[in-house]
């Protein structure tokens, strides 16, 4: 058999086919909208994966979490309990869909999916925390304590307070009970036991901002740890107070 007569039979075989499957020819018109929808997509993707990773970020620096580290096993509980894993898991979902709409894109099918999500990542975290040390979620949180944000509202509010987490400002003191004034400004009274732990000590002054853990019965918190809190410079409730004192 000669070469012509090779390439005859595959061209014809290749012929037959293409006619079986009814392949379809698309236009240019076609590639460029479903490239221009993939762009947008993966736009609006990365600026949610953005919103989830710096609200995180905010959450954390917003109530000091990480100050729970001082209280031991018990402390690494009530922040494991008080973490917002939903976004986590939200904000993992919308990368491996980033990743899927990306993946025909030279940059990343080439790539491990590992080195790909790995970017993405390091992207995320560096930008989240970036966004988060600004004031835009503070301002957020603050149309929400005055119901003026309907959509995210619940969730910001869910900021303000986790479950077994209390941030006030010390205003009275006595042996066994401490009051001190929420963000939201209304007084909490704060069961003082022998089971009070107090990592960083119990010297603390009238007007001094207090972090507590423990749960709240009856309007009373029965305090199992006790830390001095830093409020973040944006912080509109405690900010403002914070200027006011000096």
């Amino acid at each position: 058999m000669s070469i012509k007569e090779i390439k005859d039979s595959i061209w014809e075989k290749l012929h037959d086919k293409i006619q079986q499957q009814k392949i379809e020819v698309k236009n240019k018109k076609y590639f460029v909208f479903q490239n221009i929808l993939s762009m947008t997509s993966g736009v609006l993707f990365v600026l949610l994966i953005l919103f989830c990773f710096s609200s995180i970020f905010f959450f954390v620096s917003h109530n000091n979490l990480l100050l729970f580290s001082h209280f031991g096993l018990r402390g690494w509980q009530t922040l494991f309990l008080a973490f917002p894993w939903g976004l986590l898991v939200l904000t993992i979902v919308l990368i491996f869909l980033l990743e899927f709409i990306f993946k025909k894109y030279q940059l990343v099918y080439r790539r491990p999916l590992v080195y790909s999500l790995g970017i993405f990542l390091v992207f995320t975290f560096i930008f989240g925390s970036i966004i988060a040390r600004t004031s835009w979620h503070d301002d957020l949180l603050e149309q929400a304590r005055s119901r003026h944000l309907p959509v995210l509202g619940g969730m910001y509010r869910n900021f303000d307070e986790p479950k077994n987490l209390h941030i006030g400002k010390l205003r009275e003191q006595t042996e066994f009970m401490w009051v001190m004034q929420s963000r939201r400004g209304d007084l909490q009274f704060v069961l003082i036991s022998a089971n009070t732990n107090f990592p960083q000590g119990d010297n603390f002054n009238i007007g001094d901002f207090l972090l507590v853990s423990g749960i709240k019965n009856d309007g009373k918190i029965e305090a199992w740890g006790i830390m001095p809190f830093e409020p973040r410079p944006f912080d509109k409730a405690f900010g403002g107070m914070r200027q006011r004192m000096k």
